[in-house]
């Protein structure tokens, strides 16, 4: 891959994205009988694997061969699917949002792991930022009526603190002629690395609820660090 961020179009037929759906459905309408671990309220995600039906082996098998390759030429012949990072993800529209649930804020997906409390006010390490690559699956069309991705464009080669991420110093930072809204149909997939940072991108005008998929590669080297503790699958 050599964009930091990239969508594919129809990566998963619209049939096998319906099917998902009516699996996570079944899921959502009962989240009391999820098992520990599995159901996180704050964002109303599943961990992929422990919606019945659904097994994270299942979905990366049904994404095709041009994102297989784009995740080799990012991370190298050696690499990994960590299922245990691999979620389905609902963003509710505004008037249908559940009590505790919140829009992720912007945030890079390689900072999983990363211990910020523990840092405290030293500087943050040139190598804190993990090398992976985000595949992130709508099932429904998403961007318009129901709430997608916001992306910044600029290349970022260092892990941002928290602190730094509120919406005002964003806007300041990156305006938005250097941030994109992608509009994405059902099975599209967004591909992109672990520095980019991005955030829900939600207006209270949208009427409908965005269902997605994502799932998480690495390089081997990285189920030595931070991530230890993960189930990683051979697939590259």
């Amino acid at each position: 891959m050599t964009e930091r961020f990239e969508v594919i179009g129809s990566a998963v037929p619209a049939g096998t994205c319906a099917a998902w759906l009516a699996r996570i459905d079944d899921a959502y309408r009962d989240v009391g009988a999820a098992p520990p671990g599995a159901y996180v309220a704050e964002s109303s995600s599943f961990r992929l694997g422990t919606v019945a039906g659904l097994a994270v082996e299942e979905i990366w098998e049904a994404v095709p061969s041009s994102v297989h390759q784009r995740c080799r030429d990012a991370l190298g012949p050696m690499w990994v699917l960590d299922a245990d990072q691999c979620w389905i993800r609902r963003q509710h529209r505004p008037d249908g949002a559940l009590a505790r649930h919140r829009p992720h804020s912007w945030h890079q997906d390689g900072a999983l792991g990363f211990d910020f409390v523990g840092l405290g006010d030293a500087p943050v390490p040139a190598d804190a930022l993990l090398r992976m690559i985000t595949v992130w699956i709508p099932l429904v069309a998403c961007g318009v009526d129901a709430p997608g991705l916001e992306i910044v464009t600029d290349p970022i080669e260092t892990l941002l603190r928290p602190t730094n991420l509120g919406a005002g110093a964003i806007d300041r930072r990156w305006p938005p002629p250097r941030r994109v809204r992608p509009l994405m149909g059902a099975g599209d997939a967004a591909i992109f690395a672990g520095d980019v940072l991005h955030r829900t991108a939600w207006s209270p005008t949208m009427t409908r609820t965005r269902t997605s998929i994502e799932l998480r590669c690495f390089p081997v080297a990285a189920t030595a660090g931070r991530l230890r503790a993960d189930r990683f699958l051979s697939v590259g």
